[in-house]
């Protein structure tokens, strides 16, 4: 996995790991996307005490795959936000990983969940 460039949507909590081990695989991490400009700051000093982190932190995932290119995207947000961050990020062409579940919010039927995990697998076939 070495030379890949890896970036991460939601490093605080789990997506902190996730970082961990794609840097411990050789991957560069060199990017994570925050929810603000102080869980940047906070997220970026815990990635660079859990492994030395030293790319970048953006305040918004918008933000984040419009500055740079990667090869990798771990997706690690809050469920309700997995969908639209996955189809942004299958757009850049990277290679996906995302949280479980892949799909869920409560303010949708099982249908329309149905339908958004549907729509992400033909996004990522693509």
């Amino acid at each position: 996995m070495g030379n890949l460039r890896a970036a991460v949507i939601g490093a605080s909590g789990i997506g902190k790991h996730h970082a961990k081990w794609l840097h411990n695989l050789g991957c560069a991490v060199t990017a994570f996307a925050g929810t603000s400009p102080e869980s940047v700051v906070a997220t970026g000093r815990s990635l660079r005490d859990l492994f030395g982190f030293e790319g970048v932190g953006y305040a918004s995932v918008e933000e984040m795959l419009a500055a740079d290119s990667y090869d990798v995207i771990s997706i690690c947000s809050p469920q309700e936000l997995h969908y639209a961050h996955f189809m942004a990020s299958a757009e850049t062409g990277a290679h996906i990983m995302c949280e479980k579940p892949l799909v869920y919010d409560a303010s949708l039927s099982a249908e329309e969940m149905l339908a958004q995990g549907e729509a992400m697998v033909a996004a990522a076939d693509s």
